[in-house]
């Protein structure tokens, strides 16, 4: 066996490795003094963060007490109080924007930026006269008058002219927003058309936007309403974008919605604990939406000419800019069912047993040349109108209509039935519809009917009904009661006195430590309704 000898280190050996165990040693005990030292500093934040908002919980459970106590809008100071979350409202655009290297960071709703020919640049920012924007309030009527001073404007009707509105009862970052025009929120009025500092959410919201949101939501109360197809659940349409339906649940602390229950309650109240930390927060909810307003026009125009107007029509149908250049296949003609119009109502309606004649709203491309496709069998019945600028218009073919046939299913605020109803003209209403079943009594304005299996029966329903209607009228007979008389029902039930006042009930019992209203008004009003 050979025996391998062992080497003994030298002095010099020795020496480095004692040199390198003792910077290895050094780096250890700073790394873990590093480590102690960070670990204090974030106790520290954390700390500071607790005392801060140990001081302002004390100030804001005052107010929020304070305010449900007196059921009353929240003083000028408490309002501050509130409002003082971090945020670097005071930036100059014009400096900041071309700075902006990129397109995220241009238009990630940080500031007011958009990305344009290739660069950053400062929004170019306008007024909001409700619809559209102009350079000043004196630019938005355009020759229309009061109905074209919203937004940030407000009519003044003694001198007629539309002026900057009061901006007491609104904060600076309300102004900035509303500016915007690409933005999905619209704004919101007492009765004298003083806007306050409440936005409604009426459709998804973009990227930009919701920056914009989650960027403000501590400043502005954020209201959702039912406006646009299904929102806040995502939309069946094929040409809109699609989201999770749970996007919006429990993102708005108050919704104006036109769900029936028990799905309101599902989306809105019945979550489960855990999908929000534990904790869920419901949203507080009103069945309110943007057809139960502005409906003093159609009521006027319907009184006024209801009869100097003749009947020429059996029905009327309503598009909104439909999809001509494509046959009717669109957005447009989706939202309002165009198909089952088509492919089923129209081939009944014109076939011999009915024979009635209709207008087809906006069913005809702006040139007038190009309509969309209908049945041979309605060829000569039907008037296939182009899309029309002005109400007035609408009112008159509805008008002289006998009943409105109303299809649609992914409607929430559906505006022609309130209209046609306070008109005096009864509905046909799809069962399915999102929005606007809640106006629908059978027997009273109008008729439901569920799909093309019953809906023969309906169609036979209703026109029978406004016949024995029209034989009352013709016949003078002031003993029997006329079979519909859906302006009696609409009139009692709905528009800004009704619904004004139950918006701005709702937003007083739930929200007055968040919101302060002027003390004289009645009524809130979304702008442009």
């Amino acid at each position: 066996m050979v025996k391998i000898a062992r080497k003994t280190p030298s002095k010099r050996q020795q020496m480095l490795c004692l040199i390198v165990i003792g910077v290895l040693g050094i780096f250890a005990a700073g790394f873990w003094a590093g480590q102690q030292q960070l670990q204090q500093s974030s106790d520290l934040l954390v700390m500071r963060v607790k005392e801060q908002d140990t001081e302002r919980q004390p100030k804001r459970e005052a107010v929020r007490h304070s305010n449900q106590a007196k059921a009353s809008p929240i003083s000028n100071s408490d309002l501050n109080n509130l409002n003082t979350a971090d945020d670097d409202d005071d930036y100059n655009n014009d400096k900041i924007c071309p700075t902006l290297k990129s397109q995220p960071k241009c238009q990630s709703g940080k500031y007011d930026c958009e990305w344009k020919q290739g660069r950053c640049q400062a929004f170019p920012i306008q007024v909001s006269c409700g619809g559209h924007f102009a350079a000043t309030c004196a630019d938005c009527p355009r020759g229309n008058g009061a109905s074209w001073c919203n937004g940030g404007c407000t009519w003044n009707v003694r001198q007629r002219i539309c002026e900057a509105a009061d901006a007491t009862y609104t904060s600076t970052a309300y102004h900035r927003l509303v500016a915007r025009q690409d933005n999905p929120f619209q704004t919101v009025r007492d009765e004298k058309g003083q806007p306050v500092n409440i936005l409604l959410v009426k459709r998804p919201m973009d990227g930009v936007a919701r920056q914009l949101f989650e960027r403000y939501k501590n400043k502005i109360l954020f209201l959702g309403i039912s406006s646009f197809e299904a929102f806040p659940l995502s939309s069946p349409n094929p040409f809109s974008a699609n989201f999770s339906n749970d996007l919006y649940r429990n993102l708005l602390p108050g919704f104006l919605t036109m769900m029936k229950e028990p799905q309101r309650r599902a989306y809105f109240e019945d979550l489960p604990a855990e999908t929000f930390g534990g904790t869920p927060q419901t949203t507080k909810t009103l069945l309110l939406s943007q057809s139960d307003f502005n409906l003093n026009d159609p009521l006027r125009f319907g009184r006024k000419w209801e009869q100097s107007l003749t009947k020429k029509y059996d029905f009327v149908y309503s598009g909104t800019d439909q999809n001509v250049n494509t046959d009717c296949v669109g957005w447009a003609s989706f939202a309002k069912n165009w198909t089952f119009m088509v492919e089923h109502a129209l081939e009944i309606m014109c076939s011999p047993e009915f024979n009635l004649t209709g207008v087809l709203i906006a069913n005809r491309d702006k040139s007038g040349q190009k309509a969309c496709r209908i049945p041979k069998a309605c060829e000569g019945k039907m008037v296939q109108t182009k899309y029309l600028p002005n109400q007035t218009s609408f009112f008159e073919y509805t008008l002289q209509s006998r009943f409105m046939m109303a299809p649609n299913i992914y409607d929430a605020s559906p505006r022609v039935v309130t209209q046609s109803m306070a008109l005096n003209v009864p509905v046909l209403l799809n069962q399915h519809i999102l929005g606007g079943w809640k106006y629908l009594r059978p027997g009273e304005t109008g008729e439901f009917f569920r799909d093309q299996h019953d809906f023969r029966q309906q169609l036979r329903r209703i026109v029978n009904g406004v016949k024995r209607q029209q034989q009352q009228r013709d016949d003078e007979d002031e003993q029997q009661q006329q079979q519909y008389h859906p302006r009696d029902y609409i009139s009692q039930h709905y528009g800004d006195q009704l619904a004004g006042r139950k918006f701005r009930q709702f937003v007083v019992e739930h929200f007055a430590d968040r919101v302060r209203l002027p003390p004289e008004s009645k009524l809130l009003l979304p702008s442009g309704s």
